[in-house]
């Protein structure tokens, strides 16, 4: 990566070196237009907070090399507060946890080769629009001064503190926080599983939310919980004791070395009102909420809405218009109703006070289907025929409404 640009006039800005903002700067390169990618981290590393767990076919769709991938997992286990275990396998791999720094790193890497400036440790400030052109500030963290880089779109992948359309203006107020809370952990051999994604729900693990347990490579571990925030009922259990129980009562782990602690709050939209675009400006990834709330997962809906993106920008730089309509089009068609869905469920499982036997019940139930028909519902939001009345009518009957 180039140590500092070359120059101050780009075709696109991109703000934030996450999945989604890398992918954009990595697609528009290649493309051959001159971007410039804006990350406020001096590495990769330093923010190295997501479990990054997603199906096999992420990585051929977006061309990931075997440097990034920490593990492949072929069965998925679901645990409930009595602690019985539910299985899911497969002879084949079904999916992969990624190393999320290296894939970050990754991205950012290949739309340097294809041209991009990538200007590490800065952090967008603001930006202004004139004659056409958008004009975003940006400082550098080290030596404290700004910069100003001009450019016919700017881009904002900042995630959930959506930094650049939030001094646009103009955002809904319909946020449900997700807090959550992981733990790195380095284990004994005899305890690490490197083929299994396992879930905790119920009340004894995580009240409000789920625990997940992600192998990574070299007997590490991702530890982690996380719950919808309700604030009628108050901050409810320490995140980090609901961790500590997994590890002990799960996993019981006779020794382990913590390696790094990491949280984070995430602003879902519940209704997806989130602002796409506006004069010269884009969203992308979780700054448009491209994370399901079912399941959390958002690396690979965050990359497709960068694809999206991309193609929605080189169309008008092509063109020399600003068609960017279609890029909002575009994704509101990809979520669709099973997103909609996906909220409406997870707000059941999440948000109701469920009592452990119902949800040992709704596992047991679970326990019949296919491998397959578990992965439909968990990464591709399948949720049967007339998932809308089939949902409300089972779940109706499992809490008793």
């Amino acid at each position: 990566m180039r140590p500092a640009p070359a120059s101050k006039r780009y075709d696109v800005i991109v703000v934030g070196g996450g999945p989604a903002g890398g992918q954009c700067a990595r697609r528009l390169s290649q493309e051959g237009f001159k971007t410039l990618l804006v990350e406020r981290c001096g590495s990769f590393q330093e923010n190295n907070y997501s479990s990054a767990g997603t199906i096999l076919g992420f990585v051929e769709e977006f061309q990931i090399p075997p440097s990034v991938i920490g593990s492949y997992w072929k069965s998925l286990t679901i645990v409930s507060s009595s602690g019985t275990s539910y299985r899911w396998r497969s002879d084949d791999a079904l999916g992969v946890v990624m190393d999320f720094g290296r894939l970050k790193a990754f991205l950012a890497g290949e739309a340097a080769r294809h041209g991009a400036d990538v200007l590490m440790s800065h952090r967008f400030k603001s930006f202004a629009r004139k004659g056409g052109r958008v004009f975003a500030s940006v400082e550098d963290s080290l030596s404290g001064e700004t910069s100003v880089f001009e450019a016919r779109f700017l881009v904002d992948g900042t995630g959930t503190d959506r930094a650049v359309m939030r001094q646009d203006g103009g955002l809904q107020d319909d946020y449900i926080d997700m807090v959550g809370i992981e733990y790195l952990a380095e284990v004994p051999e005899s305890c690490y599983r490197p083929d299994e994604l396992v879930f905790l729900l119920g009340e004894r693990w995580a009240p409000r939310g789920y625990a997940w347990i992600f192998p990574m490579e070299r007997n590490r571990l991702k530890i982690g919980m996380g719950q919808f925030s309700r604030d009628a009922r108050g901050p409810g259990p320490a995140l980090r004791l609901c961790v500590d129980r997994v590890i002990s009562d799960h996993l019981r782990l006779p020794s382990y070395k913590l390696l790094d602690v990491h949280g984070g709050r995430i602003a879902y939209s519940r209704g997806q009102n989130d602002r796409y675009y506006a004069d010269g400006v884009l969203a992308v990834g979780d700054s448009i909420s491209a994370i399901n709330p079912l399941g959390g997962e958002g690396i690979r809906h965050g990359m497709r809405s960068a694809d999206a993106a991309a193609e929605s920008i080189g169309r008008s730089l092509r063109s020399g218009g600003a068609d960017l309509g279609s890029y909002e089009s575009s994704m509101r068609g990809y979520f669709g109703d099973q997103w909609r869905q996906s909220m409406r469920i997870a707000q059941v499982f999440y948000q109701l006070d469920w009592k452990d036997s119902q949800m040992d019940d709704w596992l047991a139930k679970a326990s019949r289907w296919s491998v397959e028909r578990l992965m439909g519902v968990l990464f591709h939001y399948r949720f049967g025929s007339y998932p809308r009345l089939r949902w409300r009518l089972f779940l109706a009957r499992l809490l008793g409404w």
